[in-house]
């Protein structure tokens, strides 16, 4: 049994060890090197995102199942594109593992892709491990490769560019398959 004089004291010098732990632990933070420090958080994490932007004259609707925002761009997993061209029948739908968006210019990165391309009344099924679009020039860019294939045909690149006027193009070893009926 500790003497009712030294409680009090006994006390203080707790809290004190306390208080000096507390002190060394918050030092001990501090002095981390400045690249744990400074380490980047987004700005803005969501789940199941979804939003709707109008692009080069065309309805975009983005979902995907997670994202982050960070510094103008939005990294998202688990992503679906519906694009429908202004006042035209179709919608080209892709699908992505991964996706990034740049708000800036409007930049779109997809990453293990596949989905259906729509235009003008007639439709192809696509397949890539990546695409990019490009809004100021309008064009889809499939640069490690792309497969095209409908039910008469399969076309596919080591590269390729679709533009907005629908025009295919294809390099890199381009190989075409069709069925004869």
């Amino acid at each position: 049994m500790v003497p009712r004089a030294y409680r009090g004291k006994l006390v203080l010098f707790a809290i004190a060890i306390f208080a000096a732990f507390m002190a060394y632990l918050m030092r001990r933070d501090l002095g981390l090197p400045e690249e744990i420090q400074m380490s980047r958080l987004p700005d803005i994490v969501v789940e199941r995102l979804s939003f709707n932007r109008t692009i080069s004259g065309r309805e975009w609707r983005v979902t995907a199942e997670g994202a982050e925002r960070e510094a103008g761009m939005i990294r998202a997993r688990l992503v679906e594109v519906n694009v429908r061209e202004g006042g035209k029948e179709g919608v080209s739908t892709l699908r992505a593992n991964f996706g990034e968006f740049s708000e800036a210019d409007s930049k779109v990165w997809l990453r293990e892709v596949s989905g259906m391309i729509a235009h003008e009344g007639r439709s192809v099924d696509v397949a890539a491990p990546s695409v990019a679009y490009d809004s100021s020039k309008d064009t889809w860019f499939f640069s490690d490769g792309v497969t095209l294939s409908s039910d008469a045909a399969a076309l596919a690149g080591g590269a390729a560019k679709i533009n907005a006027d629908g025009v295919f193009t294809i390099g890199k070893g381009a190989r075409a398959s069709w069925n004869i009926k």
